[in-house]
């Protein structure tokens, strides 16, 4: 009976301290009060979950009215569909958004930069580096010249715009895709016009330098911002997003499909050990989410791919209205080329994936497959 109260009363009070840790992230900033700073970091490659986590940071500091939100980023690169995702959610927010490349001696490569460009303040920590850009085909086969031409082309403009709209140095911008260019954060500051904001060591000296610095959002507007005495409150990935992050990596998809494949084979030799069989279904099923997800298949259209004029859309693909693509079962997404973010009142789902950067797990494990009906879009490396 004793040990039965015993772990009634833990299990309540780890109940109590989550409700109280997601109560203290979810308390909004009050009049006259210290200025609310969240503070997240993404450790990780770029893919959907991730994507999901910083959206959800950024829709939680809009809610509150925070002054600023923090991403500490350490990544090799990603996808380029989430990459997009995040990036139109950054121009959209009502929250200025700070993307710092943290701590010495990590990088933010590929699609990590351009979250890095795309940021209303980027900065950079000592002994960090950021860059190396270029596209290479899914699978890692060798990309014909004109592909290849494309591919390059397609994403150095995307980089150029981020940059030109923020003020950056776009020319260097479009080095990191076309040469595959990398820049340390002494070299990103000191170029004319700079890459970077500014180089800090942690988050409370960022945070130090950014109080009184006036910041022009995307749509030129400017803001003051005043972070001095802020409270900082770190938002963490729940522990269904932590999961889903550790898994979503294609040497783990190989492991899980490799046992389970081990684990069937065992119970075909040794009927009636339950163990290996269960084992050997479930994991291939984990591995094959997990190849999914990291190449880019998962078939979801994000709120916040849109314009920032454009009507916000929800995650619910029934919300959004059908159009005729004059193909029998094929709906199309309607896509606004002059900012390359789809239009929530006609998609339906959302963009193919195909291409990726050097050095993405997809280049060497081929479980990115192309469209059938339409040309690539490019997937940052990891």
């Amino acid at each position: 009976m004793t040990t039965t109260l015993l772990r009634i009363g833990c299990l309540v009070s780890s109940l109590g301290s989550a409700l109280t840790v997601a109560a203290w992230q979810d308390a909004p900033a009050l009049t006259g009060a210290a200025p609310l700073v969240y503070v997240a970091e993404v450790d990780s490659i770029i893919h959907p979950v991730s994507a999901e986590y910083m959206i959800e940071t950024m829709e939680l500091a809009d809610r509150n009215g925070a002054t600023l939100i923090v991403f500490t980023l350490r990544t090799p690169g990603g996808l380029v569909d989430s990459t997009r995702s995040i990036v139109s959610r950054m121009i959209a927010a009502k929250t200025p958004v700070a993307v710092f490349v943290a701590p010495a001696g990590a990088r933010a490569a590929s699609a990590g930069f351009f979250l890095t460009i795309a940021a209303d303040i980027d900065a950079m920590a000592p002994g960090t580096h950021i860059g190396a850009a270029h596209p290479v085909a899914a699978g890692g086969e060798k990309m014909d010249e004109t592909m290849a031409k494309k591919a390059a082309e397609d994403v150095a403009a995307y980089a150029r715009t981020l940059a030109s709209h923020r003020h950056r140095n776009a020319t260097l911008a479009a080095l990191a895709v076309t040469e595959s260019r990398a820049f340390t954060e002494e070299e990103a500051l000191g170029a004319s016009p700079p890459l970077i904001d500014l180089v800090a060591a942690d988050v409370p000296e960022l945070l130090k330098k950014l109080h009184g610095r006036t910041v022009t959002r995307f749509d030129g507007s400017t803001l003051a911002l005043r972070t001095e005495g802020a409270r900082v409150v770190p938002v963490a990935m729940s522990l269904r997003q932590r999961v889903l992050s550790a898994i979503a990596n294609p040497n783990v998809a190989y492991l899980l499909l490799s046992l389970g494949t081990l684990g069937l084979t065992v119970e075909l030799w040794s009927p009636g050990a339950v163990l290996p069989g269960v084992a050997g279904g479930l994991l291939p099923v984990a591995g094959v989410f997990c190849a999914a997800d990291v190449a880019g298949q998962l078939r979801r259209t994000p709120s916040d791919s849109v314009r920032p004029d454009a009507p916000r859309a929800r995650n619910q693909g029934h919300e959004l209205r059908p159009v005729d693509s004059g193909r029998p079962g094929k709906p199309r997404v309607r896509v606004d080329d002059s900012h390359g973010f789809a239009d929530p009142r006609t998609a339906v789902e959302p963009a193919r994936r195909g291409w990726v950067l050097p050095g993405s797990p997809c280049s060497s494990s081929g479980l990115a497959s192309p469209p059938s009906d339409g040309p690539r879009s490019p997937v940052w490396p990891a």
